[in-house]
């Protein structure tokens, strides 16, 4: 746990760019802000819409840590650390998840409220499938050297910035999925659960195949003396 807490306090600060945290957290409480203030409801033209900008407000936050990723990504010290495996493993997803969360459960809120049970179980299911797909691609970034799987990534990302469209073309009606509330949050936890189980693994085999770990002694003595 303590090496846990060292690696995510040292990957917040490796990501910070008061930029890139305006950028991100700003345009994400803008879409928070645009649905609380006119939501569209079940049978609206704009209701897709409204729901595919939830993903743009998952984009954002994977602006916020971009330097962070690019940093533990190219620099060897940060592959010398002890705590190493969990700053590039376990952190990118763990910390990307806990933000998402907090919007998603904003989210939630803000359609319960203005729009109703129905508008909040679709919103359930976007979100918990965005989340999802903001964690792997946040805790990918910068670290696969596979041609297949780069472009694969890309044309996810794509498609995740440019989820209206997507959700769209793939309406049944402007009814949502037709799920009641309790259903809905029964399969977003399904998805919750699956999809962060699947990225650790995921980052664990990569982990074992990445020959990141750059340990010795002279590094540990080195770092331990830093810590002094």
């Amino acid at each position: 746990m303590k090496d846990f807490g060292r690696a995510v306090k040292m990957y917040i600060i490796s990501s910070f760019s008061m930029i890139l945290l305006v950028f991100g957290l700003g345009t994400a409480i803008m879409a928070l802000s645009a649905m609380a203030a006119d939501p569209a409801k079940r049978g609206d033209k704009d209701y897709w819409d409204m729901l595919g900008v939830m993903g743009l407000m998952h984009c954002m936050l994977i602006v916020i840590f971009f330097l962070g990723n690019v940093k533990i990504s190219r620099y060897k010290f940060f592959g010398s650390l002890p705590q190493a495996k969990t700053l590039f493993t376990l952190v990118p997803a763990a910390v990307m998840g806990a933000l998402c969360i907090v919007m998603d459960i904003s989210a939630f809120t803000i359609a319960m409220v203005r729009c109703g049970a129905d508008t909040a179980a679709d919103l359930l299911i976007i979100d918990s499938a965005d989340t999802v797909i903001a964690c792997l691609l946040n805790a990918t970034m910068q670290k696969q050297k596979n041609r297949f799987i780069t472009v694969a990534l890309g044309l996810l990302f794509i498609i995740f910035i440019d989820q209206v469209p997507v959700l769209k073309r793939m309406e049944l009606s402007n009814y949502g999925f037709g799920l009641s509330l309790p259903q809905a949050a029964a399969a977003a936890a399904a998805i919750y659960i699956a999809g962060f189980l699947l990225v650790f693994l995921a980052m664990k085999l990569w982990w074992e195949k990445s020959g990141r770990n750059y340990n010795n002694a002279a590094v540990h003595q080195n770092i331990l003396t830093l810590d002094r």
